[in-house]
């Protein structure tokens, strides 16, 4: 459980920071969508990763788009800049969690 949790605050910290490097909002928001966010996509993510043996590149993919979908509605964004918000924040978290797997 504290790995679990560990991991989830270390992916919302890491993903703040992209994303609002990238997008210079209001910081108090972009960390309330980043948490929301990942607070339903890693859950989900890691369940499907320890009790289902999901490949961790599938996984992945599945939550990139997922949050494409996310990041759009919550920051009321287009999908292009939708995309490489989540494809930043999500390669960056995915290469730091793949030295630890």
């Amino acid at each position: 459980m504290l790995s679990f949790l560990l991991s989830l605050i270390l992916t919302i910290v890491i993903e703040f920071f992209i994303i609002w490097l990238i997008l210079r909002k209001d910081p108090k928001i972009t960390l309330l969508y980043v948490s929301l966010i990942n607070l339903l996509t890693q859950p989900l993510a890691n369940f499907a990763f320890i009790y289902f043996g999901m490949n961790f590149l599938l996984l992945e993919v599945l939550v990139f788009l997922v949050e494409i979908i996310l990041i759009k509605i919550l920051f009321r964004l287009g999908y292009q800049k939708s995309i490489l918000l989540s494809f930043a924040a999500n390669a960056v978290t995915a290469l730091i969690s793949l030295l630890f797997i």
